[in-house]
């Protein structure tokens, strides 16, 4: 059996090509995302609510106490509380006869229940109804196509007045500055008063510089990368001097020697390879690490750009089928 011969027994339309391959339906009212593998057929069913333990163990009892469906068919429910239903036969006669007694014996048992009801309301509008079947964030659902459309239309409106008014580049570099200054300040308090090295500490600098450039009106682009890419690496780096300073500024004091040491001595230090592998390497490359650690979940939200969302939709769009109610 072929991945496509198997999604093709449940009836639903197919969408996606080769390995992305997938089929979208409705089982006893519930939107149903069909997945194929060599071991045979995955049914993931989307609900208004996860069902509750009771729910759920009277759908799992009803296939694993059927004489047919015993050895054939699991039910199972993951953290987030999907339903999925995993079939396996031998050849495509089987796997028919499965499906079809699966279909069955499920729609008898959900009859009535009250967590894990199908959903009856657009996932855009939540106005009742719909007519279409769409994959959004992960998850299959009913929305209106005029809905979508409609979304698909917005973004690409947000984009071009974007364009219009600007990248709002000067806002968020304002806002970034003043972002990581502000998510620097727990690791600079943690090393120099606590005197403490807070690993975790330093990878808000780059979440404090992408939130400071977004809460400054700062449009999400390639430069928002580069700046907190920089920006953060930087400010680690100074954090550590800035540290290094105020205790060599203490000790120089004590020494009778107040204001001979200069802010530039310090940075001269760091810059100089013998002294810097011997006293500071250790911390300023942890500092760093720990700096890219947030670099790194920062691009995550950077890359959610609108026209990654416009993109999304699109593509949403292209795949969603029409509600075909039986």
């Amino acid at each position: 059996m072929t991945k496509e011969s198997i999604l093709r027994l449940t009836g639903f339309r197919l969408v996606g090509e080769e390995k992305q391959q997938r089929a979208f339906g409705m089982i006893a009212g519930y939107p149903v995302l069909a997945m194929a593998s060599r071991r045979g057929l995955q049914l993931v069913f989307s609900a208004t609510n996860a069902p509750d333990r009771k729910e759920f163990r009277a759908i799992r009892d009803a296939f694993k106490n059927d004489e047919t469906l015993g050895k054939h068919v699991i039910a199972t429910k993951d953290e987030a509380g999907i339903l999925t239903i995993a079939i396996s036969g031998k050849d495509e006669a089987e796997m028919r006869r499965l499906y079809e007694q699966t279909k069955l014996r499920l729609t008898e048992t959900v009859q009535g229940m009250e967590n894990f009801a199908p959903p009856t309301a657009c996932h855009i509008c939540h106005q009742e109804g719909g007519d279409t079947l769409a994959q959004m964030d992960g998850t299959l659902t009913i929305v209106y196509r005029s809905c979508l459309q409609s979304l698909k239309q917005e973004q690409a409106e947000r984009i071009e007045n974007s364009k219009a008014n600007g990248s709002g580049v000067i806002q968020g570099i304002l806002g970034g500055l003043i972002g990581g200054v502000v998510g620097a300040a727990p690791a600079f308090i943690a090393l120099h008063f606590m005197e403490y090295f807070v690993f975790l500490l330093f990878a808000l600098i780059p979440l404090g510089a992408y939130f400071g450039w977004k809460l400054l009106g700062g449009k999400l682009t390639r430069i928002t990368t580069v700046f907190v890419i920089i920006y953060s690496l930087f400010l680690s780096f100074a954090v550590e001097v800035i540290d290094t300073h105020l205790i060599l500024a203490e000790l120089y004091a004590e020494f009778g020697m107040a204001g001979q040491i200069r802010f530039m001595d310090t940075v001269r230090y760091y810059f100089t390879p013998e002294v810097f592998m011997e006293y500071f390497a250790r911390n300023v490359l942890m500092a760093m690490g720990a700096a890219i650690v947030g670099i790194f979940i920062a691009w995550g939200l950077i890359t959610k750009t609108d026209k990654g969302a416009l993109a999304q939709t699109e593509s949403t769009l292209n795949e969603a089928v029409p509600i075909e109610r039986v």
